[in-house]
């Protein structure tokens, strides 16, 4: 077995060559990722079996199942409590997106026709032997991401391929593209209305944690497909995450403030869209303990960062020096609650509240110092 391909001796995978044999081989993601050095998350396979002789042979073995996409032919297995998706072998007769009229084949090359990428389209077998029908194998080692056949009829087939097209191309790819497939994404980029916008989403926050994204986003900006320009802040904040891990949602929003691209795309998470909004609207208070307890230290790390972007050439503020400081210092905790004050006399209610912000106020005015028994003699005479 090729060293590219160690995760093949695991328990369930090993079970699940042992049940098919050659019926099956490992495709996708797993093979390419295996291939590129890149950590393998889930692992697919196909099948030359019909849909029915796979749950047969599954019922047979006892490996409970779900027909997770059985009139595509996908069948996902449970096997020591993994999932593992198994497609039979397939050509696509008519497709509707996500939808298609499927005919199955037993012919693995004609399997490999039908989808999207050529980097995508690599089986390998239990012996670890690759199979290439399209190309892949010299794809990946150019890093490029190249549709298979007709570019245009692959994104017909199914428009997100246009945003999986350039999440590929940040992720996988080595800045090398076919004009025909960047001008195919162009000629369809006036039908990505018909693209859910939670699968737009998706990709894009994989496109945008992607390491350097620059050279795709650009690309999508050619081709009009939901960037308009790239800022300069965006560029400066590539330069300056060379030390930092990079923050998908950070450089989301630098795009969004400089209205350079389609909000209306994204459907963020409640969570998501409060860190947003801070990045974009909030300014920066420098030094600023208030807003570290108020936004926490990583999201007040991401809003220096931000604010670092959009004055890259200021030489007067040491942007290193404060988020240092923001990671080492220790988030004091108020020493007051409202039970204190409620022992005190103090009613439940609006002027509880009140009494309490005073209370904190003062506190944080004073650096954090006093302690619960200054507090309580300062405002209660305790």
């Amino acid at each position: 077995m090729e060293k590219f391909f160690e995760w093949m001796n695991r328990a369930y995978i090993q079970k699940l060559l042992g049940i098919f044999d050659e019926n099956i081989r490992f495709v996708g993601g797993c093979v390419r990722d295996s291939l590129m050095g890149i950590e393998v998350g889930d692992i697919d396979a196909a099948t030359n079996l019909l849909p029915e002789e796979v749950i047969l042979l599954l019922n047979k073995n006892n490996i409970r199942h779900i027909p997770t996409g059985i009139e595509h032919g996908t069948i996902t297995a449970i096997i020591d409590n993994i999932p593992i998706e198994i497609t039979s072998l397939r050509k696509d007769i008519e497709c509707f997106g996500r939808q298609a009229i499927v005919e199955f084949t037993d012919d693995w090359a004609v399997d490999a026709q039908r989808r999207d990428f050529t980097i995508n389209a690599l089986y390998v077998d239990k012996t670890g032997k690759i199979f290439d029908y399209v190309g892949g194998l010299a794809d990946i080692e150019k890093k490029q991401i190249r549709f298979i056949g007709n570019a245009n009829l692959r994104i017909k087939e199914d428009y997100l391929r246009i945003f999986r097209f350039f999440r590929f191309l940040a992720t996988h790819g080595n800045d090398v593209v076919l004009e025909a497939d960047l001008q195919a994404c162009a000629d369809n980029a006036k039908y990505i209305n018909e693209i859910s916008k939670e699968r737009i989403h998706k990709e894009m926050l994989k496109l945008f944690a992607a390491k350097n994204p620059l050279y795709a986003l650009h690309k999508m900006a050619l081709c009009k497909v939901l960037i308009k320009d790239i800022p300069l802040s965006f560029l400066n904040l590539l330069e300056i995450e060379n030390n930092f891990s990079p923050n998908n949602l950070l450089r989301i929003s630098l795009l969004l403030r400089s209205d350079n691209l389609d909000r209306s795309k994204f459907v963020f998470s409640n969570h998501d869209k409060k860190i947003i909004s801070m990045l974009e609207k909030t300014p920066v208070i420098i030094p600023a303990k208030s807003a570290i307890r108020k936004f926490g230290k990583e999201n007040y790390i991401l809003l220096l960062l931000r604010y670092w972007a959009e004055n890259y050439a200021a030489k007067n503020i040491n942007w290193l020096e404060h988020i240092n400081f923001a990671k080492d210092w220790e988030i004091p905790i108020f020493p007051i609650s409202g039970n204190d004050l409620i022992k005190l006399g103090l009613s439940e209610g609006k002027k509880l509240g009140e009494k309490l912000q005073e209370m904190e106020n003062y506190w944080e005015d004073n650096d954090y110092i006093p302690n619960k028994k200054e507090l309580l003699e300062r405002f209660y005479h305790y």
